[in-house]
């Protein structure tokens, strides 16, 4: 059986920091905002989906801002397409045919029935198109943690690694062979005790009897100990909470 890419993909991200899936999922994302940007612009189907879904959701928006500033036009046509759009969404008639307008039409009458009715009309018609890749990706790469741990390619910077943050912790373990679960769990207990014998000697270097010492690695542990208990910044919303 021929070796997945995604392998080769994830041992190369187990060397830097932080969760390699995570990084790899940005990576992937930001890829195809690039290619929603400045291939998929020219075919009105992409406009289509993306007015579908109000737009991108708000990590994706964001990290759409802050990557591709030189592209400032094609994300405000894409925008001016879903405005455009939930503005006739607003006036659309209702199932009777009323003439009125949307607000007029819906709000008239019972507020609270109305309200909710047109606050419907405007939820999105579809998934926010780079969160799909998101999650395609997530699946991939934390499958592809479970399967092959097995393989020496994989394991080895997975150990001298940070590991993997715990919500694809868990997602990998799912996906693992009972063998696999056990190697997995033996790499990441490993990689969680170093980082607490770093995070103790954090702290006592914090007593005043340690006043003028300089850290040595472990004075970025409470860093290390966020991504690797919550993930890196973005990867998961307030509404899933992380519970992957």
């Amino acid at each position: 059986m021929s070796t997945p890419l995604s392998l080769f993909d994830l041992a190369e991200a187990f060397r830097k920091p932080g969760c390699p899936v995570c990084r790899l999922m940005r990576r992937d994302v930001e890829k195809y905002i690039h290619s929603l940007l400045f291939e998929g612009y020219k075919f009105p189907e992409s406009h289509e989906r993306f007015q579908a879904s109000r737009g991108l959701c708000n990590a994706h928006a964001w990290q759409m801002a802050e990557s591709f500033k030189g592209a400032l036009l094609n994300i405000g046509t894409y925008y001016a397409g879903a405005l455009r759009q939930l503005l006739r969404d607003l006036d659309a008639p209702d199932l009777g045919g009323a003439a009125r307008s949307g607000l007029a039409r819906l709000l008239g009458g019972g507020a609270g029935e109305g309200g909710s009715a047109l606050a419907d009309r405007l939820e999105p018609r579809g998934p926010c198109v780079a969160c799909t890749i998101h999650r395609t990706s997530e699946q991939l790469y934390t499958r592809t943690i479970g399967e092959q741990i097995a393989d020496p390619r994989l394991a080895e910077p997975y150990r001298a690694s940070e590991g993997v943050c715990l919500p694809h912790f868990r997602m990998a373990l799912r996906q693992a062979s009972p063998a696999g679960q056990r190697e997995l769990v033996a790499i990441q207990r490993g990689i969680w005790e170093a980082l607490l014998a770093d995070l103790d000697l954090f702290r006592e270097m914090h007593d005043h009897h340690h006043t003028g010492e300089f850290m040595g690695e472990e004075g970025d542990s409470w860093l290390r100990v966020l991504r690797g208990m919550a993930g890196e910044e973005g990867m998961f919303g307030v509404a899933d909470g992380g519970k992957k």
